[in-house]
């Protein structure tokens, strides 16, 4: 079996995991709302999903957007881009791969200390300064964003949520190629 082919079933049992996940099947809605506390100072709280939840979701979907990872989206997109594909899936999976890298890149500004990350920027921020790594500067920054730390946090969930309803597509996409294309498996 070719490694190409290898890094695609990979990637497909990956988002598979991730479609299956808790997270993913119950969040649809996310958000921040004001509560009252017992002091009767007003804060902020994220509600529409469960942390553990997340918690879980994530361990699949850093495999999906970390770079050196043999099932990252772009590693991916760029084995049907270079492979002997039809044109019809090189042009879907263009379609999707726009649509991903738009979702990292768009504008989303928060104004606290000149916070101004897009989406890309708060996936990193998130996973190596809270959930995976604990970078320092990383783990500070969110520390300082004081009470947007929860709109920041709001942004943090809907891209995770986002990428891996695109992440899904892709996979889908890809599976149902291969099903549809099994003796052209051994040329790939």
């Amino acid at each position: 079996m070719n490694t190409s082919l290898q890094k695609i079933r990979l990637y497909i049992k990956t988002v598979s995991a991730l479609k299956k996940s808790r997270f993913y099947l119950s969040t649809s809605t996310v958000g921040v709302k004001s509560v009252k506390r017992k002091d009767k100072k007003t804060q902020l709280k994220t509600f529409g999903f469960d942390e553990d939840f997340l918690r879980s979701a994530l361990i699949d979907f850093r495999k999906i957007i970390l770079n050196g990872e043999p099932t990252n989206f772009f590693v991916i997109c760029n084995i049907i881009e270079k492979g002997s594909f039809s044109d019809i899936l090189k042009r879907k999976v263009r379609t999707i791969r726009k649509e991903f890298s738009e979702t990292l890149n768009k504008d989303v500004t928060l104004y606290d200390r000149q916070t101004n990350d897009k989406p890309k920027d708060v996936l990193d921020k998130w996973l190596n300064g809270k959930y995976f790594h604990q970078e320092k500067d990383k783990r500070q920054s969110i520390n300082k964003m004081s009470f947007i730390v929860h709109v920041h946090k709001l942004v943090f969930v809907a891209t995770v949520l986002d990428l891996s309803k695109i992440a899904v597509k892709l996979s889908d996409i890809l599976d149902l190629y291969l099903k549809n294309n099994k003796a052209r498996e051994r040329s790939l």
